[in-house]
């Protein structure tokens, strides 16, 4: 059986964290090219390296810490818990936020980490601002001349009505026009819930079978189950909306190659797998020790 079919269960477990937080205590993402992060954060940073850089963002948002429980059912069917992992960290500025105030701009931050046995380090930011007071919202074009002296020249974009989408490619430009509208949609046009994120990616491992996992011929396009996924490496894209004469919403995605986070996800099952026969075997001993009945 493939190990990603052992792997039936992440349960999360939601802590809050208060105002002034303490520091919580196979392959690495690889950190981004110099000057590519979002408000500071960074591809391939550790957990102690998104505090800081979140706290020196601002010091207000609220921190919510996702932890994740690696869990597989044994030969009698009992879950068998292998390992556990903070897999997601949100940080907030929302009425959840203790000191929010009515008409303060609302953001989101939530960034997503590898699990064992890869390093514990970010894969994938994504952040969320939304303007409720029309008094604050930012001109548009101030924004973009923004982006572009952050980033570079855009490598895709477009804009329908008051909604604007653009992707960068942070590795070789490889991806035609057709993959970068694809990579967009995928990452920026999506209702999931964020509490969640770290179960949006694709498990990459060549034992699953094709109605499961498939990989176009050019490795462009990633099938995972119903989802689609697409392999350019390491990418940023960014929605604007605007209302009136300002931008009401912006959302920002900066994350790793689609295959290193699904062959990370992989090693995880992988490792779920190997642990789950370590176990199995040690209760076949321990059962060869106990006398049987009498006869």
């Amino acid at each position: 059986m493939s190990p990603a079919k052992h792997l039936i269960a992440a349960v999360t477990q939601l802590t809050m964290i208060g105002l002034v937080a303490s520091a919580w205590g196979a392959e690495a993402p690889t950190p981004g090219p110099p000057g590519v992060d979002v408000v500071g954060i960074e591809l391939g940073m550790t957990q102690d390296e998104l505090l800081a850089a979140v706290r020196a963002h601002n010091p207000r948002l609220n921190l919510m810490e996702h932890s994740s429980e690696i869990v597989v059912r044994d030969s009698y069917k009992r879950p068998f818990t292998v390992d556990s992992y903070v897999a997601e960290i949100q940080a907030f500025w929302d009425p959840r936020a203790r000191g929010y105030q009515q008409g303060d701009p609302r953001e989101l931050i939530s960034v997503v980490f590898a699990g064992p046995p890869s390093e514990h380090r970010v894969q994938s930011i994504l952040r969320e601002v939304r303007y409720v007071d029309t008094s604050t919202y930012p001109a548009f074009d101030p924004l973009m001349q923004a982006l572009m002296n952050k980033y570079g020249p855009i490598d895709w974009s477009n804009q329908k009505s008051l909604l604007s989408y653009m992707v960068w490619q942070l590795d070789e430009k490889t991806l035609s026009q057709q993959h970068l509208s694809m990579l967009a949609g995928a990452a920026l046009n999506s209702n999931n819930n964020h509490s969640t994120r770290y179960h949006l990616f694709p498990v990459i491992d060549e034992n699953l079978p094709p109605n499961v996992l498939s990989i176009s011929d050019d490795g462009r396009i990633i099938r995972h189950g119903n989802a689609r996924y697409v392999e350019g490496g390491r990418f940023l894209a960014v929605q604007i909306t605007q209302q009136g004469a300002g931008v009401h919403f912006m959302k920002t995605v900066l994350e790793d190659s689609m295959m290193k986070i699904g062959r990370s996800r992989a090693a995880t099952a992988q490792m779920a797998s190997d642990a789950l026969a370590r176990h199995e075997q040690q209760e076949r001993e321990a059962a060869q020790q106990r006398s049987g009945p009498q006869i």
